[in-house]
This record gives structure tokens, C-alpha cells and sequence, in this order.
């Protein structure tokens, strides 16, 4: 990890365990990444330098969005929701605390407050706010649908949009 650069870098080493020659490549970087996060980042770290710039944009008139991408194990619903401390807490609880506060300091202003929340599991879209219904897994929620209509503004469907 190269958090400074903002660079993820694999090394493998190559296979020869099994008496073949492994020609394939064996480093990768990554360089799209806005930000890079070690073993040692903390919910609070992660939370001031990544969630809170997008909280405070939607306060001037954005659309905010946080996507938690990762295989399976990696720690997303960890990121997002926390642990059992209060210290531990994540970006969910973090984000609404801090909104609802520069929500009460604000004087000038009304605001509407609106949250969705959706899992992508194998290229599919899951609604994770329905109230229709009674789910007992993932794949028992119905499924978003998402795509860019002729203005080239992408759009969701099927997922649900809640006031707070």
C-alpha cells in the first residue's frame, strides 16, 4: 500500500511448486484510487478524510455517495456500520451524526434529509431499506436496477428513497 500516492501494489510471487514455469505477470498497480487505507486506518481516520468532504458538499447543493467496493471478508460492513464500541462505530452513524449536527447549527436554511442504502452482490443491485419485504436473506430483497438514460444521467430503479 502507498497510501501517500494514492497506489495499491500487488507483488506475487510466482508459482514453482509445481514444476511449471509460471510466465504470467506477477506486479500490478493500481493508480485510480482517490485514497488508499492500511491495516492501521481507523474508523475516525477514515471517516474525517474521506465521508466528511462528502457530507459537507451535500450541504452545498451535491449529491453525495460513498461506495465500499472489496471481496468478500475485506471489511466493507465493518467500514460502513462499525463494531460494537462507540469508538468503533462507522461511516453510517459518523455520517448522520455529523449531518444532523451542521443540520442544527444551521439557521438560514431548511432541510430534507433523504438516505438509501443498497448492497451489490455478483453485479446485482439490493434494495437493504425495503419495508415490502419480509426478507430473510439478501437475494429475497428485490433488485435495483441502473442504468443512464439519453441525458447521460444515470438512473436507479426499484431502489427506495427514505426521509429521515
Amino acid at each position: 500500500m502507498d497510501p501517500d500516492n494514492h497506489k495499491a501494489v500487488v507483488k506475487l510471487h510466482k508459482d514453482l511448486t509445481r514444476d511449471v514455469v509460471n510466465n504470467t505477470g506477477t506486479n500490478y498497480q493500481y493508480d485510480f484510487f482517490n485514497r488508499v487505507y492500511g491495516m492501521d486506518a481507523t474508523q475516525e481516520g477514515v471517516f474525517e478524510t474521506l465521508a466528511k468532504d462528502v457530507v459537507d458538499s451535500t450541504f452545498e447543493g451535491f449529491n453525495g455517495t460513498i461506495f465500499a467496493y472489496g471481496q468478500t471478508g475485506s471489511g466493507k460492513t465493518y467500514t460502513m456500520t462499525g463494531g460494537e464500541t462507540y469508538d468503533d462505530r462507522g461511516l453510517i452513524p459518523r455520517i448522520l451524526q455529523y449531518a444532523f449536527s451542521k443540520i442544527n447549527e444551521s439557521t438560514d436554511r431548511v432541510h430534507k434529509v433523504t438516505i438509501s442504502y443498497m448492497q451489490l452482490y455478483c453485479e446485482k443491485g439490493y434494495d437493504l431499506l425495503d419495508e415490502k419485504s419480509n426478507a430473510e436473506n439478501l437475494k429475497d430483497l428485490p433488485l435495483c436496477k441502473m442504468w443512464e438514460n439519453s441525458d447521460g444521467r444515470m438512473v436507479m430503479q426499484n431502489l427506495s428513497v427514505h426521509h429521515v
